[in-house]
């Protein structure tokens, strides 16, 4: 063997070490997590619209004269309470089965109306736990003090039919106060049995305007001020921080521009990229128009006119579509500036053009070797949130944003990856480090600034305390774009698409009734799928790309 091929050997061969030790940490740290059905849904979308129908219809409310949306929520008050203060098995006995962390809340509404009912299921029994109605129509004057006995007796009513799991004899509440809303009266009662730590729970009853009749309830902890206090400040940082990010973002955009405006008679290859901008902006809508129900959720109901679960009209459809094509509109500038830069600052081959006949085995040994990063950068991950839960109080609190069951098509969800992947590589990493490295000559602070960056853009993650997710991926983006310079820019946009796709698919196995398994290997093989394709897909680019547009 010659020393050429003993040096290949030797590097093969800390490859599959160093890909091995990652899978290891990544199972060893994570396999409880992994093999638990604890925390599962077991009620999924359609079953919790259909208890809720079943509900309302009892009530003489007839749910098909309105249109509806399930959403998979969470009280993360309670849940960044008890997480902060690591209650979670002492809440899990005493409360889950009436106050359960998470839940879905199915919401009847018509477009521009001012009533909306909504149910709280939970989502490991199917129970309900909550329900009422909103309406903007101002409420009648009700005469308050006859009716506490009766809100009292209704919440006591309803606290035992939660409590079959852990009956009790007496339920003992307390009035505390009333609120008037424009849906009627809103009285609130502490039961003196229950507390989870300091926050002891609360019990709310809703009056409907007109009918002066119980017919609201739900329940809640009382959250002490201290922690509040906290949430909200960790909360404020990560908004500023997010702030902070777009910015960032916006200034990479406008040196984008002022980078093609200075190269206008270099002969600037406005056409580079092209079908990747394309593939970005189909997934890009795919992802908005498949997120619409959490959409509908944040932005409110009575406003929106939406038809059935795919198609939507008047202003919320154009918001989804403008969406889609300012982003991949400022992709297109940033990355056809990121091309430019790169022949100056890096060499032309660390981004080979789709019709460089190397292309194929560029791309198809970029994916290989992008999901062994992928692999390591696993582990690493788990190895620094081990450190950081272990030594730093670091911990993360759950995030039903980002489950798959708030989307139209659940096994969607991991499109999202590829988005990602190409999107925040292009820009953060060939285009910012090109940019920073023009600027300031020094490859430490190319790769660090971009890093930067781009860490700041994930502070609204729910993870604890907030500086925990800049550290880490001002870490990670700092070596993946080493990796960049080492490799190629192939390399590390299926690196990100590929770490992405293997935790989204396991979303998919987690989060599920019945488990999409199918769906989940599909997706986590997907970017070693598209490498070894990559000749047949240059092929069909050159034929429906007839014109050179590179």
């Amino acid at each position: 063997m010659t020393r050429q091929q003993q040096g290949t050997f030797r590097t093969s061969m800390y490859w599959v070490l160093a890909v091995l030790a990652g899978l290891f940490l990544f199972i060893a740290f994570n396999y409880n997590d992994l093999s638990s059905t604890k925390g599962q849904v077991k009620v999924g979308k359609r079953q919790a619209e259909s208890i809720a129908s079943t509900f309302w219809s009892k009530r003489q409310v007839n749910p098909g004269s309105f249109q509806r949306t399930a959403i998979l929520q969470d009280d993360t008050a309670v849940d960044g309470y008890i997480s902060l203060h690591h209650l979670e098995k002492s809440y899990e006995k005493q409360f889950s089965h009436i106050h359960p962390l998470q839940y879905w809340e199915v919401t009847y509404y018509r477009p521009h109306d001012t009533k909306q009912y909504f149910t709280r299921i939970n989502p490991f029994d199917g129970t309900v736990i909550g329900f009422g109605m909103h309406s903007s129509i101002a409420s009648p004057y009700m005469d308050t003090g006859q009716m506490i006995d009766s809100a009292k007796a209704y919440a006591v009513e309803q606290l035992k039919q939660l409590q079959q799991q852990q009956p009790r004899q007496n339920v003992d509440i307390v009035y505390i106060g009333k609120s008037r809303e424009s849906d009627g009266l809103h009285f609130t009662f502490a039961d003196k049995q229950a507390k989870i730590g300091q926050a002891p729970m609360q019990v709310h009853v809703q009056v409907f305007a007109g009918t002066n009749q119980p017919n609201g309830f739900a329940t809640s902890f009382a959250v002490p001020k201290a922690d509040r206090s906290w949430f909200a400040l960790q909360s404020k940082r990560s908004k500023i921080m997010t702030w902070v990010f777009m910015i960032g973002q916006f200034l990479l955009f406008v040196g984008a521009l002022l980078v093609l405006y200075r190269k206008r008679r270099q002969g600037v290859r406005y056409g580079r990229g092209f079908p990747l901008l394309v593939l970005a902006f189909v997934l890009d809508l795919l992802i908005n128009v498949n997120t619409l129900p959490q959409l509908q959720s944040q932005m409110g109901f009575a406003a929106i006119a939406a038809r059935g679960n795919w198609m939507s009209d008047g202003w919320i459809g154009f918001f989804v579509e403008m969406t889609a094509i300012l982003e991949v509109g400022m992709l297109y500038f940033i990355t056809v500036a990121g091309g430019a830069l790169a022949k100056d600052v890096m060499g032309e081959e660390r981004w080979l053009s789709w019709r460089h006949p190397d292309w194929p085995i560029r791309v198809r040994n970029a994916a290989f070797r992008g999901y062994g990063i992928a692999i390591i950068w696993l582990g690493l991950q788990t190895l620094f949130y081990w450190i950081g839960q272990t030594y730093f109080h670091v911990w993360e609190q759950n995030d039903m944003g980002s489950s798959p069951w708030n989307n139209v098509v659940p096994a969607l969800i991991p499109a999202a990856a590829w988005f990602a992947g190409i999107n925040e590589e292009i820009t953060f990493r060939l285009f910012g480090y090109g940019l920073l490295k023009k600027l300031f000559k020094k490859t430490w602070l190319a790769l660090l600034i971009p890093a930067m960056i781009w860490a700041l853009g994930h502070s609204l993650y729910p993870v604890y305390p907030v500086y925990t997710r800049f550290v880490e991926l001002t870490i990670f983006g700092t070596l993946i774009g080493w990796c960049m310079l080492k490799w190629d820019l192939e390399t590390v946009i299926f690196a990100h698409v590929s770490f992405d796709s293997i935790l989204m698919s396991l979303s998919l196995l987690s989060d599920q009734p019945v488990r999409m398994a199918p769906a989940a290997i599909f997706w986590a093989i997907l970017p070693l799928l598209a490498g070894v394709a990559a000749g047949s897909l240059q092929r069909m680019g050159k034929h429906i790309f007839q014109k050179d547009l590179i």
